[in-house]
């Protein structure tokens, strides 16, 4: 997948082009800001009715398709077959959401976080576990 010539300087599109960790951290950063906008603005509108926890879910079912889009698509490139890379990709996920569910309420309930600044921290945690989750196990060559 090229980028449009117009829209970045050559060097950047040679970067682009030739580095799969650059593609996927700025994929994952769009996606973490969207996931993370998510769950704030659905904080906001439903702290009164929702626990923080169910609010967390929301966000993660409202991101994971267009993340997993994205990443077929842009990072990883991938011509496998996208419903077994999806139900993969979705498990990944499960696993990062589990550990989100984990440490949020640690840094909430312990930690004395509000919960919109903790989960940032969990994202920042997850984001790191997510790569090699993702390049080896949801698009890997292996699975195929």
């Amino acid at each position: 997948m090229s980028m449009p010539r117009a829209l970045l300087p050559r060097p950047v599109l040679r970067v682009w082009r030739s580095h799969e960790g650059m593609r996927f951290l700025v994929v994952g950063a769009l996606n973490t800001v969207l996931g993370y906008a998510v769950f704030a603005l659905a904080f906001l509108l439903l702290e009164d009715r929702l626990h923080y926890l169910a609010i967390l879910v929301i966000g993660h079912c409202c991101s994971v398709t267009a993340a997993f889009l994205a990443h077929r698509r842009f990072v990883f490139r991938s011509t496998g077959a996208a419903h077994r890379q999806f139900l993969r990709y979705n498990r990944n996920h499960l696993g990062l959401v589990a550990a989100s569910l984990v440490l949020l309420p640690f840094l909430v309930e312990v930690g004395r976080l509000h919960p919109v600044p903790g989960q940032g921290i969990v994202v920042l945690t997850t984001a790191l576990l997510a790569y090699p989750l993702h390049k080896h196990l949801s698009f890997g060559d292996e699975h195929e």
